[in-house]
Order: structure tokens, then C-alpha cells, then sequence
């Protein structure tokens, strides 16, 4: 999982009237920032767009898995069956792909220098941009997973209550990764002002199909962004350990299952 740190500090909603917007616009820069450093912001912004849409769509595609999934727990059928592993391994495929094509990203010397000036960590941005890698590889761990409780879903109905049961726990904590990709958007560009937080959501958090966080606030310092990332990752640290429980226990059962059904010829 990929983002930025820890803190506290409250935060606030931001509001732009329209005024206030016009005399911005009118001053060229806005909240005293100079013309310079709004379109080295906007460079940043341009870029950073790139890295986290990318990340977004590896995202909805999973949403998508887990979706037929669902479908198929609901309506289950051989035919049924049979489509959704194919879609499965036609994802798991492309996401593996994808991996081996990924080279380490760094930051050209041009937006280094902008990083620089405009108080972001390099090292931090690189290592963000680079976490795509490593969501694909959890994504097809997830998968690969689920492709297994798919494929013994119609042995009984243990098998099909595992399936649910895997399904239930990947949805929520995907949820909670989506709140926690979301809320980083702001962690970078929190001490910025209102015009660079709408060209944000405009140009970043209007184009999310995945990442979501309910009744989201934009907050003006990193330390109460951090606040809110901290709550999403406590919720993903327990529902990590209940996956992990779960994971362990319910495979050893099915392959035990397996094994019996295979010793009695059934």
C-alpha cells in the first residue's frame, strides 16, 4: 500500500466564494502566491493526475472482480461459473503483464526542482508514484485467492459460504483503501490554496470512478489529512488480521474437503 505518512491537527473545510475566486484570478496568483510558483503547482498537479488516474482505474478494474464475483455467488451456475474464472484469469493475465512492464519511476530534473520549491518531498513523491507496482501485486494475490474459493464454490456448501465469506471481506477492505487513496490526494496539496484545491478536484477527484471517501472535507494542513488516513488504516490493519484468520483457516478446510473427496471418490 502506497501514501503518505502520520500526525494530528485539526482541520477545516475549504470555501470558495465567488468572489473571492474573480479577485484571485484579477491578482494573477492568489493568496499571495506569485504566478511562478501557481504554474509550477499546476505542473505538479498535471503530473501527479498521470500517476493516481492510473491508479485509480487498476482499482475500478478490481471493483469489477469482485462485482462478477458477486453476481455469480448470487446466480451460481456451471455457465456462471465458468465466465467469471475466465474473466479472472484474463485480469490476473493482464495485471502480471502490466508488472513485468513497470520500470521504477524517477522525477526528471525539471519537476525535482518544482517538488523542491513547492515544500513536496522528492523521495516521498517518487515512492508514491511508484506504489502502482505494488497494488497490482496485491490485487492479483486477491484474486488469485478468490479465483481459488471460485473454483471449489460448487463442491458443497461450505465451499459456496466461503466464497461469501471471502467476497465480504475483500469489498470492505477495498472500501477502505479506496477512503485512504482518496483522502492522499489531499495530504500533497493540503497547505496550498483554494484555487490550486479546485483545479485539484477538478482535474483529480472528479475523475476517480474508484477511489471514494464519504462526505470527504478538504482539510488545509498534512497533519489533518494524516488524522483522517490513521482512521483508514487502523480499519484496514483489523480488517487485515480478520482477512489473514480467515484466509488461513478456511483453506486448510477446503483443501481437507478436497482431500477427503478425492480419498472416497466423490
Amino acid at each position: 500500500m502506497s501514501g503518505p505518512g502520520k500526525g494530528r491537527l485539526a482541520g477545516r473545510l475549504l470555501y470558495c466564494a465567488g468572489i473571492a475566486v474573480l479577485c484571485s484570478c484579477i491578482a494573477g496568483c492568489g493568496s499571495g502566491v506569485s504566478r511562478k510558483d501557481m504554474e509550477e503547482r499546476r505542473a505538479i498537479i498535471d503530473h501527479y493526475k498521470t500517476v493516481i488516474l492510473d491508479q485509480d482505474k487498476d482499482s475500478a478494474r478490481y471493483d469489477q472482480a469482485l462485482a462478477m464475483v458477486r453476481e455469480y455467488i448470487e446466480a451460481p451456475g456451471a455457465e456462471k461459473k465458468a465466465e467469471t474464472q475466465a474473466a479472472l484469469w484474463e485480469l490476473i493475465g493482464q495485471m502480471e503483464d502490466e508488472c513485468d512492464n513497470l520500470a521504477t519511476w524517477t522525477a526528471p530534473e525539471d519537476l525535482e526542482k518544482m517538488l523542491a520549491n513547492q515544500g513536496i518531498s522528492v523521495v516521498e513523491y517518487e515512492s508514491n508514484a511508484n506504489g502502482r507496482y505494488t497494488g497490482l501485486k496485491d490485487y492479483i494475490q486477491d484474486l488469485s485467492f478468490l479465483d481459488f474459493y471460485l473454483e471449489v464454490s460448487d463442491m458443497d456448501q461450505t465451499a459456496m459460504d466461503n466464497l461469501t465469506a471471502a467476497v465480504n471481506r475483500y469489498e470492505a477492505y477495498q472500501k477502505e483503501i479506496r477512503a485512504y487513496q482518496y483522502t492522499g490526494v489531499n495530504y500533497w496539496f493540503a497547505s496550498w490554496g483554494q484555487e490550486e484545491a479546485a483545479y485539484v478536484k477538478e482535474q483529480v477527484l472528479d475523475q476517480f470512478t474508484s477511489f471514494a471517501a464519504e462526505n470527504y472535507q478538504w482539510e488545509t494542513s498534512r497533519e489533518a489529512v494524516e488524522d483522517k488516513m490513521n482512521i483508514c488504516l487502523d480499519h484496514v490493519e483489523e480488517l487485515l488480521d480478520d482477512m489473514v484468520k480467515f484466509l488461513g483457516e478456511s483453506t486448510e478446510q477446503l483443501y481437507d474437503m478436497m482431500e477427503q473427496r478425492d480419498q472416497t471418490g466423490q
